[in-house]
């Protein structure tokens, strides 16, 4: 939830930076100004400067692999279903959820056999009630996988290959989220870009006192 808080939060900022750079921007540099915010780039060439079209480059390369990925997870969560499906024998109208994948990848079966969930069940019940199987059997009752939820795999390279899958389903969205950044990012450096060749951006480079290095960036509009 934080994470998707701030990149909403970094989405808005840039948004509103590139807006007020466009307000400030001299009447012959809005519409290249609009442009670049548009499609990264496109200001540039319009400007007849080809380094334009380096950020129009990245911004197909980004979208490709968007797409690429997006296609990738949803196969991957498809193929994860049927592997599931066929190999640890769950019921097809089970609710697929992250909950129940997690124990799927962890446990050979859910039952009460070794290596199973409710194996690990029956011994949390003797555990935190080691003088009443009442207790025990309520505890087991509440918590136990039903029936209906059962699973078990072949073999424990078939439970191999499903938790590689939601792997790579996992790998797949951060890529995703990552590249809503990349996607801002590529419009900001092309921004920054269009100022260079507008010549309305310097740069300084110099040292203090201290002997630290100072940049300064002073952009005109």
């Amino acid at each position: 939830m934080a994470t998707h808080t701030n990149s909403k939060l970094i989405s808005v900022l840039f948004l509103l930076l590139a807006f007020c750079s466009v307000l400030s921007a001299g009447d012959v540099g809005k519409k290249e100004f609009f442009k670049s915010l548009v499609l990264p780039g496109w200001g540039e060439v319009s400007s007849n400067h080809s380094s334009g079209y380096f950020f129009i480059a990245s911004e197909a390369l980004i979208w490709s692999s968007k797409f690429y990925c997006k296609q990738e997870q949803n196969l991957k969560d498809e193929q994860s279903y049927l592997q599931a499906l066929k190999y640890a024998h769950i019921n097809r109208d089970v609710s697929f959820d992250e909950t129940y994948i997690e124990l799927l990848k962890r446990y050979n079966s859910s039952g009460f056999e070794s290596g199973g969930y409710n194996e690990q069940v029956l011994k949390q019940a003797v555990e935190l009630f080691p003088d009443s199987k009442e207790d025990q059997d309520l505890y087991i009752e509440t918590h136990k996988i039903p029936d209906e939820k059962a699973w078990n795999w072949d073999d424990r390279y078939k439970r191999h290959d499903f938790a590689v899958m939601r792997k790579r389903i996992l790998q797949y969205s951060n890529y995703l989220k990552i590249s809503t950044g990349l996607l801002l990012a590529n419009r900001l450096f092309s921004l920054i870009n269009l100022t260079r060749i507008n010549k309305v951006m310097k740069m300084d480079v110099s040292l203090n006192k201290n002997l630290d290095t100072v940049v300064s960036l002073k952009i005109s509009f």
